[in-house]
């Protein structure tokens, strides 16, 4: 059906397109919100990892292995980037909506004894799940990145990586509300009834996404800041909405389905920021349509450079590419200036005047954004993965070899507001990081944010180690803060060291850091010492006809963690080489101090 709604909405956007008519930047930025507010499944794993380890009888690392697959899928993003960068934001918000489709019905036929439900096949499934998700944050971030100007791009790829930090939360309350008994029952109804919202979510939403062309030299307008600020705030607003209901489910007797309609009215609301944002629909005119400067790199007169909006695909080609300057920086020939450059800096900014994808991966520093993506996200993901077997280890002793049912099982809901929290404070993270770190980048680089950032992930990991049910609520935040930091932060700054002209590819590459991160932290490392410390010390939890052995004590995930910080502190180091190269104009990439300083 989804395929067959794909097809019918792509010929219907080809049609539109076909006949010259554009969604507006706003419009397009709006529908970019709503698919990432279903295109961050990958967190809400946690929320119902206890069912799927019930219905397949799952160790704790071969739910991990399903976990990583999932997010092995999700950061694959180089994919979708290419295809985005090749072909154009409807391919790539397609294939990604039948992906998510495919995998989550695959799970649920697969919990029917329909299909193969091997640990491998699992993995297979959930992982078409993640790239699906992948494509479809590639299809909704990249085209605003390449819409609005650079100098508010950190505000609006937070505003949007807020909505994917923002989709466990979201979920996690529906599912209270419909789905009560899930981790009882229910799991593969409820992937499959998940599958059909993205579907449903993603058509829409993919047939509205597009570049918006501009006229021959024109420049691309910067997001406005009134608009934008409404839209944190809206942000907010849910947010802290998701958290009060989840906190008032656990400690109240407040019905979780009038709390999830009342969340699905709320989300209803962001629709309200094309209010007076101009024509939702333009017809371009033919100079628009048949020549586009790219919304970063200007026209350089001595170095021809066009690119073309093709009405059947709506794809940007770059037919050749240039340097970042404005016209400040060129003579009267158009010709860059290097004249308030040193000669050092003057011999990196020539060198630099075209990033490919594989200029980019020459690029030291390249690998270490790529080195600070693994070690943050890799280590981050390790908690979010475990939480809810984290929170069990460290129940009493005297619960050590009995069998406890799930509706009996201590703190119980204390992991899914756990996981709620996780969610409103990774929005936060996102939201922040890209807000301050544009107001402050004159006085402090992106760089220097990714250095605390990592230090942050660092303290939270050795907290964790430590701290006890109660203390989680509060360390769980900072978790949040500093996960959605790095999803904000590093897009914007990859966009900055190596522009937009191959960052799909360039920035999706990027995503094999943190999925090589998770495999050998979270399941390689943490799940299969887990394991080894339910040989010793265990709980079992029951559940219908199903049980689960789950680890018991404090030591079960502390040697993981404590090595988890280790790695945060490498990246740290990273970082602030990055940092360091960045100030003393060593950078082998866009970044120079005139063209930084053009930007901000």
């Amino acid at each position: 059906v989804v395929v067959a709604a794909v097809v019918i909405f792509l010929g219907i956007g080809r049609g539109i397109m076909g006949l010259g008519i554009v969604p507006s930047r706003w419009l397009t930025a709006v529908m970019g919100m709503y698919m990432m507010f279903v295109s961050g499944t990958v967190y809400l794993f946690p929320s119902y990892s206890r069912g799927l380890r019930g219905d397949f009888s799952l160790s704790t690392e071969e739910a991990d292995s399903i976990a990583t697959a999932l997010n092995f899928g999700t950061w694959m993003g180089f994919i979708g980037g290419i295809v985005y960068d090749r072909f154009s934001t409807k391919w790539t918000g397609y294939i990604g909506t039948v992906l998510v489709v495919l995998g989550y019905s695959l799970m649920h036929l697969a919990d029917l004894g329909k299909v193969g439900s091997k640990v491998i096949e699992l993995c297979v499934y959930m992982f078409l799940v993640g790239q699906g998700s992948g494509f479809l944050y590639t299809a909704a971030l990249n085209t605003s990145v390449i819409n609005f100007n650079a100098k508010s791009r950190g505000k609006v790829v937070g505003l949007l990586v807020c909505g994917f930090g923002l989709c466990s939360g979201i979920f996690t309350q529906i599912m209270r509300g419909f789905y009560p008994s899930l981790n009882n029952e229910g799991v593969s109804d409820f992937l499959l009834d998940l599958g059909i919202v993205i579907g449903v979510v993603g058509v829409i939403t993919t047939t509205l996404q597009a570049v918006f062309p501009l006229e021959k030299g024109e420049e691309v307008p910067e997001a406005n800041p009134t608009r934008v600020n409404i839209g944190y705030g809206m942000v907010v607003c849910i947010a802290i909405f998701i958290g009060a209901a989840s906190a008032a489910e656990t400690f109240s007797n407040v019905s979780p389905r009038t709390l999830a309609f009342v969340l699905c009215g709320g989300l209803s609301l962001f629709v309200l920021l094309l209010f007076r944002s101009g024509t939702l629909f333009v017809i371009p005119s033919r100079a628009q349509v048949n020549s586009m400067s790219h919304p970063l790199l200007q026209e350089d007169k001595g170095n021809e450079r066009e690119y073309v909006i093709d009405n059947d695909s709506q794809s940007i080609m770059s037919l050749e590419r240039s340097l970042l300057l404005d016209e400040s920086d060129r003579d009267n020939n158009g010709h860059p200036l290097y004249s308030d450059l040193s000669a050092s800096q003057s011999k990196i900014a020539k060198q630099n005047a075209d990033f490919s994808f594989m200029k980019s991966l020459s690029s030291l520093d390249y690998w270490l954004l790529f080195i600070i993506f693994a070690m943050g996200i890799g280590s981050g993901i390790t908690v979010v993965n475990n939480l809810p077997e984290i929170v069990i280890s460290t129940l009493s002793e005297k619960y050590d070899g009995e069998s406890i049912p799930l509706e009996h099982l201590p703190h119980e809901k204390d992991t899914a507001t756990l996981l709620v929290l996780f969610s409103v404070f990774n929005t936060f993270g996102r939201l922040l990081s890209g807000y301050i770190s544009d107001v402050f980048a004159s006085k402090i680089s992106r760089s220097t944010f990714l250095l605390f950032t990592s230090i942050l992930m660092g303290i939270v990991q050795v907290s964790v180690a430590f701290a006890p049910v109660t203390g989680m609520f509060v360390i769980v935040c900072f978790l949040g803060l500093a996960y959605g930091s790095f999803f904000c932060l590093l897009p914007a700054f990859c966009s900055e060291l190596f522009g937009i002209t191959s960052f799909g590819a360039s920035y999706g590459f990027l995503g094999l850091a943190p999925a090589a991160g998770s495999q050998l932290l979270s399941t390689t490392m943490a799940g299969r010492l887990a394991d080894e410390g339910a040989r010793h010390h265990f709980v079992n939890v029951t559940s219908d006809d199903t049980y689960t052995i789950h680890c018991l004590g404090s030591e079960c995930y502390r040697t993981s963690l404590l090595v988890t910080m280790c790695c945060c502190f490498i990246g740290a180091l990273a970082a602030a080489l990055l940092s360091y190269r960045q100030r003393n104009n060593k950078t082998n990439s866009l970044l120079s101090t005139a063209a930084y300083s053009k930007l901000h």
